[in-house]
């Protein structure tokens, strides 16, 4: 087995990053450290209005922990960088913007507006929180390709999210969904949609739509049937549909040759 070695200068900015924001460095101090070790090379750092959406999320969390102790080193450190928050579990950076953002499992129940300055934004992650709704702003996240919103409370998304046209992967499981948001079906290149353990009793015949989707996940809900139109979804491999009370599924999805259905057995006296 090949042993893989990371760049000393990357593991060195990883834990002056995470050192700072752990033992109560002061901005200032810092910037001072980061000078002394990377003297004589190229500093990038997080533009002032990702520093300030990060500021955003970190109040609309309750902490201020950010603003209040001034412990924020991340602006300053080396790209590639990876940061930890109060409000955030992760922020990682490349070429001097924050392209993956987690904020996982941390109790919040709503995204700041400000969420769209992260313009260079990649990943998103919601996780485990108390969100019902979602901002607007969201859809302003033109490079964004994965969204994780599970284990929330959302019951729809805003008109607006069929603006994210470049999504390909999109979580919204264990959550209070009682029909398929519109906007999703905007979504012409999403690849991987999981809407399991969610209260919906049909899927919308315009599902068709999504034309790029290779997985769908539909385990645990309230479907009696699928659309017969999921059969003219050419790159679709696998379905999901375990935990529903679906006896039959249409002939024309069991007669798609490179999809593969769970549970296989209702395919199987067709």
């Amino acid at each position: 087995m090949k042993r893989r070695f990371v760049p000393l200068g990357i593991v060195t900015a990883l834990i002056v990053g995470l050192a700072g924001c752990a033992s109560g460095w002061t901005p200032k101090a810092a910037v001072a450290s980061c000078q002394a070790k990377y003297s004589g090379q190229s500093n990038i750092g997080i533009p002032t209005s990702e520093y300030d959406a990060l500021v955003a999320i970190d109040k609309a969390a309750g902490t201020s922990f950010i603003s209040a102790t001034g412990v924020w080193p991340c602006r300053y450190v080396p790209s590639p960088c990876a940061f930890t928050g109060r409000a955030f579990t992760y922020a990682n950076c490349s070429g001097g913007h924050i392209v993956d953002l987690g904020i996982r499992q941390q109790g919040i129940s709503r995204v700041p507006p400000e969420i769209a300055q992260l313009k260079e934004l990649v990943l998103l992650n919601l996780v485990g929180n108390r969100l019902t709704e979602l901002p607007i702003e969201v859809s302003c996240l033109s490079h964004l390709q994965i969204l994780y919103l599970r284990d929330n409370r959302l019951t729809d998304l805003p008109a607006e999210f069929s603006q994210l046209s470049g999504l390909t992967h999109l979580g919204l499981s264990e959550n209070n969904l009682t029909a398929l948001p519109p906007a999703v079906v905007e979504m012409s290149d999403l690849q991987v949609l999981f809407l399991s353990d969610n209260e919906l009793t049909e899927l919308p015949p315009e599902i068709e739509q999504l034309q790029s989707l290779t997985h769908l996940y539909l385990g645990g809900n309230l479907l009696t049937e699928l659309p017969s139109e999921i059969s003219q979804m050419p790159d679709l491999e696998y379905i999901n549909v375990t935990g529903n009370p679906i006896t039959e599924i249409p002939p024309e999805i069991c007669a798609m040759p490179d999809l593969r259905i769970d549970p296989a057995g209702l395919c199987e006296d067709q």
